[in-house]
């Protein structure tokens, strides 16, 4: 095993960052403070979450951002025509010891065009699920694969979160013997909550989720199943109301909150559900969040998706079937009425947040992986 006490330069490469509120971008905000407080020099080039016509920097513990001008989107690829100069000028500049690219992203492919001298690392978040849900993205995917293939061809290794999203990604499937598996990780300290929040009360007993209102989280299964026991639910996301029309008295959508309320909310729920129904959720972030605060998760079993190997069923939640609402009704029911088993999978649940996921933790298998590569 590589030593990991050298200082590094490590030039990360991403889609969005804080305070764009995504999965990635929250573990790559971590996961970046963790490595400046490892003693590390660390850029990031991202794409300005908003529409912008010139770069931006700014500084993150330590870490320099650069928000890159972004002039709107196709399907969901952010379009920055200067961030290919915007690289190349990276590497000039910063010299770094290693480039770190967080996919899925098609600004990364950029990398193609420029010196392949330098030891590169992918973060596959997910795959490009070419869903029957999104026909738009179905297509795209096309013209995607080709650069991916050839990017995946390009670095020396693969970072991939969990062994059932390698073990069922086609793209992989060419390059396993670069891969290797190391969760997302959430740092304790951006979790902190209070023991009150004044003129802000939720209800009790309620069910929580996170996460942007999109096709495949699956919330309108989730508000239905909530609707005909008429237990509280919140969902804090932002995205397409439209899915959630039609929903009942007993449900809460909170679109913008503080960090503070956020966490808040995470500490004061007595679940946690993630209802999602297709593999585009690759891992689930937010089940890190709700593990450190010991919450018993429900999630859904979806093949290849990580988020069943997070959430370990009967030991730190309940798993149901994809798009079940009966399924997850009871699943509700039964752990609002067994206040001893919900309390012995929350604790269960923050034990294993604790062994695998923590933010310290995590980094310190990346550097490992950078050192391997520097040493070569």
């Amino acid at each position: 095993m590589a030593t990991t006490s050298k200082t590094l330069k490590i030039l990360h490469v991403g889609k969005f960052f804080p305070p764009y509120y995504g999965g990635i971008e929250i573990f790559l905000a971590d996961l970046v403070k963790a490595q400046v407080r490892s003693g590390h020099k660390v850029l990031v080039l991202v794409h300005d979450h908003e529409l912008s016509f010139k770069s931006k920097v700014d500084s993150w513990f330590g870490a320099s951002i650069i928000r890159l001008p972004t002039f709107g989107k196709l399907i969901y690829a952010p379009l920055s025509p200067t961030f290919g100069l915007a690289l190349k000028k990276a590497l000039r500049d910063f010299r770094p010891d290693v480039v770190h690219f967080h996919l899925p992203n098609t600004s990364a492919f950029w990398w193609l065009l420029v010196s392949k001298r330098i030891p590169s690392v992918i973060h596959w978040h997910a795959d490009v699920v070419p869903s029957k849900i999104d026909r738009g993205l179905y297509y795209a995917y096309r013209f995607y694969a080709p650069f991916e293939r050839k990017m995946l061809q390009s670095v020396e290794k693969i970072i991939v979160t969990s062994p059932p999203y390698r073990d069922s990604s086609l793209p992989l499937r060419p390059f396993l013997s670069k891969t290797t598996i190391i969760p997302l990780g959430v740092d304790p300290e951006r979790l902190k909550a209070e023991e009150k929040i004044p003129n802000f009360e939720p209800p009790l007993n309620f069910v929580f989720s996170v996460g942007r209102l999109t096709y495949y989280k699956g919330f309108p299964y989730l508000i239905k199943a909530v609707d005909e026991i008429k237990v509280p639910l919140i969902i804090v996301g932002q995205g397409d109301k439209k899915i959630l029309q039609n929903s009942p008295q007993n449900f809460y959508l909170l679109s913008k909150i503080s960090p503070e309320k956020l966490n808040y909310l995470y500490r004061r729920c007595s679940i946690f559900c993630l209802p999602s129904v297709e593999r585009t959720e690759a891992f689930g972030l937010v089940l890190l969040e709700a593990m450190a605060f010991g919450k018993p998760l429900i999630t859904t079993q979806i093949p290849g998706s990580g988020t069943s190997w997070i959430n370990i069923a009967g030991e730190t939640g309940l798993v149901v079937p994809p798009a079940k609402v009966k399924e997850l009704r009871e699943a509700i029911k039964l752990l609002i009425k067994d206040k001893n088993l919900a309390q012995r999978l929350g604790k269960k649940a923050l034990e294993r947040f604790q062994d695998e996921f923590i933010i310290s933790k995590v980094e310190k298998k990346i550097s490992e992986v950078y050192h391997e590569l520097v040493s070569l």
